[in-house]
Formats: C-alpha cells, sequence, structure tokens
C-alpha cells in the first residue's frame, strides 16, 4: 500500500485524491507514522466479486432446492 506523508498530501491533494477515486489504497503518514488510511469509497452497483453473483456456478443441473440458510453457507463462508 502506497505510503503518503502529510506534505505531499498537501501539495498533491488533488492527484491524491484522483488516486483513490481510481482505486487504489493509500496510508497517509504525519511526522513518519502511519494515520490514516485512505480508501476509495464504493460506488453504487455490484462489485464483481460479490459472491451473490456467483449463484449460477453453484447451482447443479440436477440439484436439489436448497433453503436460504444452506444458500447463505455457500455463498458466505
Amino acid at each position: 500500500m502506497k505510503k503518503i506523508s502529510m506534505v505531499e498530501f498537501r501539495l498533491h491533494a488533488e492527484r491524491v485524491i484522483r488516486d483513490a477515486m481510481r482505486g487504489e489504497e493509500m496510508i497517509l503518514t504525519y511526522r513518519g507514522q502511519p494515520v490514516i488510511r485512505l480508501d476509495p469509497i464504493e460506488r453504487p452497483g455490484c462489485r464483481e466479486n460479490d459472491s451473490f453473483y456467483r449463484l449460477d456456478r453453484l447451482a447443479a443441473e440436477d440439484g436439489e432446492t436448497l433453503s436460504n440458510a444452506e444458500m447463505d453457507k455457500l455463498i458466505y463462508e
């Protein structure tokens, strides 16, 4: 994860924000010590790696019907 000093952030705040908007995660340091993690906020919509959207790949053509609890266990555990 990229580290950015307070000085660099003050001088290049717009660039740092653009980098975060592109998905880059950064650590902001103050006097050489990490103090804040800068993470992009996810935009509305589904994430590419969301387990829910993999349900079709988990289904067996001749499989039994599963309960919601069983599906949750397959997807999220």
